[in-house]
């Protein structure tokens, strides 16, 4: 078996003869305040378990910016397939059989984030310039200017753009599917900037003499 005290002096002999000087109260002071040092490092230790829990407490603003931070991200890996591959097997695999049930996950995510803002200080004060916006005497983009000033309204209207892009995305992407028509141009610009990839999905249709795009409706339900 190893003799880890002489050891010690061979690899560190200054420490090792100025520890042994020390009187031997001292020596057990120092073993004392190691020991506990070492037990506070321990993931079992009491007050690491505490850090722990504390960690696990989430304040409502903490629920939010998740929120929001799942629905800025979550959306662009439906995208990609619609865009890059919009006829592939796995991108219908995705956006056909499970995509409405995707988008309706990232609403719940939503409902999440308005249902928590809606619980924190100030969203009285939010509802009355919301009532503002729609007074036609009063300024309609000042009235916005003013909610964009509150964090939580732009926690709830981002993902609310968001996901309603990607709602209209899978729909022209499903209308190009169904009549033949090339939706990558229009799904992209759909994607960035919103209504004008829908108008770009209608010229292409009409252009290439496939008429409007009837985006669900069906013309046989008038009979």
């Amino acid at each position: 078996m190893v003799n880890f005290s002489k050891l010690s002096l061979l690899v560190f002999p200054g420490l090792s003869s100025s520890f042994t000087v020390l009187p031997s109260s001292t020596k057990m002071h120092l073993q004392k305040k190691m020991g506990a040092s070492y037990a506070e490092l321990s993931v079992f230790h009491p007050s690491c378990i505490a850090e722990k829990k504390r960690g696990l407490n989430l304040s409502p603003q903490d629920v939010i910016e998740a929120g929001v931070s799942f629905d800025t991200f979550a959306p662009q890996f439906l995208w990609l397939p619609m865009i890059v591959a919009p006829e592939s097997d796995l991108t219908k695999k995705i956006m056909g059989t499970n995509g409405i049930a995707l988008i309706l996950g990232l609403a719940l995510v939503h409902l999440a984030i308005v249902v928590t803002a809606a619980a924190q200080e100030g969203a009285l004060d939010q509802i009355l310039i919301f009532k503002e916006v729609f007074e036609p005497s009063n300024s309609q983009l000042g009235g916005m200017q003013k909610l964009f000033q509150y964090p939580n309204f732009v926690a709830e209207e981002w993902p609310h753009v968001l996901i309603w892009d990607l709602f209209v995305g899978r729909m022209i992407w499903l209308d190009g599917l169904e009549r033949g028509i090339d939706t990558r141009i229009s799904l992209s610009f759909c994607n960035f900037i919103g209504p004008p990839g829908l108008l770009i999905h209608a010229a292409t249709c009409v252009l290439t003499g496939k008429g409007l795009p009837p985006m669900g409706y069906n013309s046989e339900t008038e009979d």
